[in-house]
């Protein structure tokens, strides 16, 4: 390899899919001879510490952590100590991973300044108003403008698939740009007992489970639709169950949601849990009604479990699913029929086909091998 040194940057202060997969990707990079990897990271996030512990990697943990587009503008004055940060550590190069563009841009513009070679890992290319749902098209596109500077600042993009790279290139991004789709352990594709599944979870077992996991974040996740579809369609749902797994900003609201609507005896939360197959294991169904996403791991991992996916008609996932698995995205009727019909259906065959995929086309070893060749095509 010729660079000696790789410097990973994000300051965000929770642990999503997105950092799970720059997690594994410096963990690799740091088993590389001759390779030393460091690791930027709000202090906050302590489980992103946890899961690089006992690695190559060294961790230097930051107190600064991105919020809005607007927050971050109005703290540009970090910019200096991040870039004296930054080249303190003399790394040759700086991957910066951005959930979004607004996540990580200062770390980015200080990365910028600082010379080094720069490249940002990014899964959503997606334009403010596909991300802030409600929000008045002036401000989104005032927001969208000044992204387009900050869309200009790396050399090199690494992004998990092709809809990402083409919205970056229609955003005027001329720089080289490397689809490293991502990857799950495979050999934790365990199906458990079912009955034993839900039984530790709570779950009836006589009910056909529906699961939405994921962080509970409606702008992207979607659990508001699906609550309100479910009340809006409740008389339909006479053996069907609905859990929702994960934390996240609004689960507050998403609870008084459930309890307003009266879906208490049809929809149920559960916390994420650090036994992924446990979940999986009680469902015989997930459903993805997000407004934006990358390439979900959560629809990789229902996949290499043998569960139908049924999801909304957008990004990655429009491009992996079958059709008549997807529904419009947002339209809450098409999205019950699309989910009954599923239900109805065989989908033996095309269940076996998805894990076949997921087995052969989306291992993390795979990633990590991508992701280290991205990284030298970059350099070279």
């Amino acid at each position: 390899m010729s660079i000696a040194h790789i410097l990973f940057y994000d300051d965000i202060g929770f642990y999503g899919g997105h950092q799970a997969m720059t997690v594994r990707a410096a963990t690799y990079l740091a088993t590389k001879s001759n390779c030393k990897v460091s690791f930027v990271y709000n202090r906050a996030n302590e489980r992103l510490a946890r899961e690089l512990k006992g690695s190559k990697v060294r961790l230097y943990p930051s107190s600064f952590r991105s919020t809005t587009f607007v927050a971050n503008l109005l703290s540009l004055w970090r910019v200096p100590l991040l870039q004296k940060q930054m080249r303190a550590l003399k790394a040759d190069l700086i991957v910066v991973a951005q959930g979004r563009i607004e996540q990580c841009m200062l770390g980015l513009l200080a990365a910028r300044l600082s010379g080094e070679r720069l490249i940002s890992y990014l899964p959503l290319a997606h334009d403010m108003a596909q991300i802030k749902r409600g929000r008045s098209k002036i401000a989104s596109a005032l927001v969208d403008a000044v992204g387009q500077f900050f869309y200009r600042l790396p050399e090199h993009y690494i992004v998990p698939d092709g809809v990402t790279q083409k919205r970056l290139q229609l955003k005027g991004v001329r720089t080289g740009i490397a689809v490293v789709p991502n990857g799950i352990d495979t050999k934790a594709l365990v199906r458990l007992d079912r009955y034993q599944a839900r039984t530790q979870l709570g779950l009836a077992q006589d009910c056909y489970w529906v699961g939405l996991i994921g962080r509970i974040l409606f702008a992207q996740k979607g659990q508001d639709f699906l609550v309100e579809s479910v009340a809006a369609h409740r008389h339909r749902f006479d053996n069907i169950r609905f859990l929702l797994v994960g934390d996240g900003p609004d689960s507050g609201k998403l609870q008084q949601l459930i309890e307003r609507n009266g879906l208490a005896d049809l929809v149920y939360l559960r916390p994420w849990s650090d036994e992924p197959a446990k979940i999986y294991s009680a469902l015989d169904l997930v459903v993805m009604p997000s407004f934006l996403e990358g390439l979900p791991l959560v629809m990789l991992e229902a996949m290499g479990h043998g569960l139908p996916v049924v999801a909304s008609a957008i990004d990655a996932m429009a491009e992996i699913l079958p059709e008549q698995w997807l529904f419009a995205c947002g339209d809450g009727d098409e999205f019950v029929r699309t989910l009954l019909r599923t239900i109805e259906a065989d989908n033996g065959a095309q269940i076996a086909r998805n894990r076949a995929r997921v087995l052969q086309q989306f291992d993390l070893a795979v990633f990590e091998e991508n992701f280290y060749r991205a990284i030298l095509a970059a350099v070279l």
